[in-house]
């Protein structure tokens, strides 16, 4: 977001927002926040790219992101969520979440030097290290609980591990998907299809159904978009509401009842063309 976006949002919205304005706030906020990323990773040097691109196969195989730390943006800005009332985090809180999130993503590395934002080998291969969020809680919760001891008239919010959740997810399945499109770019024999992988058992909370049948559906082409169901719960009943077009979990300008605490990632299925083959 730009330095001026607290004035801004204030004034487009004022100090006390609730119901449907704060709904409008938070959308706007988790969309500036996210759609940054694209754009902002390094470029890789020719020995990384070839060093992914040899695992590829002719045919489908789940696509393992090289060596993250290369491509993981600089900085970013974690979505200025506070408590229910709405009101806006400072920049000051909001820099030291940035580095929590930075710390989080740079805590895990293998022998070799490769971070592990993503699991490498097994089943759960190119799947998001699970213990990447608990790290992550754990460190923006005392950073919520150290700086309301200094404000006190800032509340702490109770949601801290949806918070935690949310963006750890939002960024390593943005950083799968921008890599992806810069290896697509940079090779055009690579064919790439998608999967929607939903985790029921990592929320204890309802799953949402929606997200349930997606990741049921068979590998889609990589620029195909998913149709998202939406549902509500009517006097005990879930109802179908609508649709969202998603081109994976957590993409930029989702609606926030498809993203906030959302555990769903998406998983790459790459093969080379038979020209590259032959």
């Amino acid at each position: 977001m730009a330095k001026a976006h607290i004035d801004r949002l204030k004034k487009k919205y004022g100090d006390n927002v609730t119901g449907k304005k704060y709904k409008d706030l938070m959308n706007e906020i988790v969309y500036e926040n996210t759609k940054g990323l694209t754009g902002k990773l390094a470029n890789m040097n020719r020995d990384e790219w070839n060093s992914a691109l040899k695992k590829v196969t002719p045919k489908d195989k789940k696509f393992i992101l090289p060596e993250t730390g290369k491509i993981i943006p600089p900085s970013k800005i974690l979505a200025n969520k506070s408590v229910e009332s709405g009101k806006l985090i400072t920049n000051a809180l909001k820099g030291r979440l940035n580095k929590d999130m930075r710390e989080t993503l740079n805590s895990f590395t293998t022998k070799t030097g490769e971070q592990n934002i993503v699991i490498r080998r097994g089943k759960t291969a190119g799947q998001i290290n699970t213990k990447l969020i608990d790290e992550f809680e754990s460190k923006i919760r005392n950073t919520f609980t150290n700086y309301t001891k200094k404000h006190p008239k800032f509340n702490a919010p109770s949601n801290v591990r949806d918070i935690a959740v949310t963006e750890m997810n939002s960024m390593v399945n943005n950083i799968k998907k921008t890599y992806m499109e810069e290896a697509v770019i940079a090779n055009p024999e690579l064919k790439v299809k998608k999967q929607w992988m939903h985790h029921p058992g990592r929320s204890k909370k309802d799953p949402r159904k929606g997200h349930a049948i997606v990741g049921g559906q068979k590998p889609k082409p990589f620029d195909a978009p998913y149709h998202v169901p939406l549902y509500q719960k009517v006097k005990g009943r879930l109802v179908r509401t609508g649709f969202d077009l998603m081109q994976f979990p957590h993409e930029p300008g989702s609606p926030l009842e498809q993203v906030i605490n959302c555990h769903c990632e998406i998983i790459y299925l790459t093969k080379w063309s038979k020209q590259h083959v032959e």
